[in-house]
């Protein structure tokens, strides 16, 4: 997210020397081309407008798989305590599954994440050199998201040698998804002091615990309660999509659905929560704010969207046949990712402002 403004800037400055030149550039018979300045001014705002969307929105999809592949490791590992037949049985399996396409997910947005530091390092050195400092924010950021991707890999491949000791299994899952929450900790402090254009500090606490009147505070939480949110939801989505492949019988997918379900839901509440708080503290910046009435209506947007979407979770979390609302699922699940898209643009709009 950090490195979207730098994109879209740079796909500006590359389009405006781009259509600078077409303007300056004489035709066979001598005349310039037939664009005007509006019409230019327009194309440039246009293409500069897309750039910095397409970044917005590939940004937050990104964002939206790699919360929901950190919370899905909690979500699996608390049914795995569970010790009643069937729920047992069923969150056996469902952990299987769900864990399987963490792995997959997961890895993809590693491999990105990876490559974009890499990218980072040769095209923008000096943002690089801002979050590579050691010790902060290099030395937390890297311990906890190799320590939370370590303790994840052993929690899905030792999932048939631990089947007798699930406890202590599902303890392993927990433990992972809390590094991976630490890593978002230290991700959004770090991303705070470099929107703010303010250097790392030296001292740990304040590195680590910014002004309680921060907007850090809503947006952490907003961030740890959409990883289970989001977790949640891709877990409802994957069982719809392996209900074919993997036949493990009608009541094994209600069942399932419905535990997913709540997981959005319920955790869905304090990341709607957290949406009303970023927004009534966003009012006291829009006066010197340059893109206030922008930021205000996407956040609002997120929020509506968040709110539809916990309103067709209620409804399939409580349902005896939760397979017959795979449209209701669908739906909720869409609007979850809009809401993740909507609350990203607002928060690049607000850096870049």
């Amino acid at each position: 997210l950090a490195v979207a403004p730098f994109l879209a800037w740079l796909a500006k400055l590359r389009q405006n020397t781009g259509l600078r030149q077409q303007h300056q550039r004489l035709s066979p018979n001598g005349r310039r081309p037939a664009y005007g300045d509006r019409e230019l001014i327009l194309m440039d705002f246009l293409s500069t407008a897309a750039a910095f969307y397409g970044v917005a929105v590939t940004a937050a999809l990104h964002l939206a798989l790699g919360l929901g592949a950190a919370g899905i490791p909690l979500i699996c590992g608390a049914g795995g305590m569970r010790t009643v037949k069937p729920a047992r049985i069923f969150m056996n399996k469902f952990g299987q599954q769900s864990c399987t396409f963490a792995l997959l997910g997961g890895g993809y947005v590693f491999l990105v994440l990876a490559a974009a530091a890499a990218l980072l390092k040769l095209r923008l050195p000096e943002v690089a050199l801002f979050w590579f400092t050691a010790p902060f924010p290099l030395y937390p950021l890297a311990a906890s998201l190799l320590l939370g991707v370590a303790a994840f890999l052993a929690y899905r491949g030792l999932w048939q040698k631990m089947k007798n000791n699930k406890r202590v299994h599902s303890c392993i899952g927990v433990f992972s998804a809390l590094c991976f929450w630490v890593f978002l900790y230290c991700a959004a402090a770090t991303l705070r002091l470099f929107a703010a254009k303010t250097d790392i500090p030296a001292e740990a606490l304040r590195f680590f615990i910014p002004d309680a009147a921060s907007l850090f505070w809503p947006a952490v939480i907003e961030g740890a309660a959409a990883a289970l949110s989001l977790g949640g939801g891709f877990c409802a989505v994957n069982l719809l999509l392996r209900r074919n492949k993997d036949d493990f019988g009608r009541d094994y997918y209600n069942h399932t659905l419905r535990y997913a379900a709540r997981w959005a839901l319920f955790a869905g509440i304090p990341m709607l929560g957290a949406q009303v708080w970023l927004i009534c503290a966003g009012r006291s910046f829009a006066a010197e704010h340059a893109a206030a009435s922008a930021v205000q209506w996407t956040l609002g947007g997120a929020g509506a969207c968040l709110a539809a979407s916990l309103l067709l979770w209620s409804m399939v979390a409580f349902q005896p046949n939760a397979l017959r609302f795979k449209g209701m699922v669908a739906s909720a699940w869409i609007l979850s990712l809009a809401a993740v898209c909507l609350q990203t643009t607002g928060q690049a709009l607000f850096s870049l402002g």
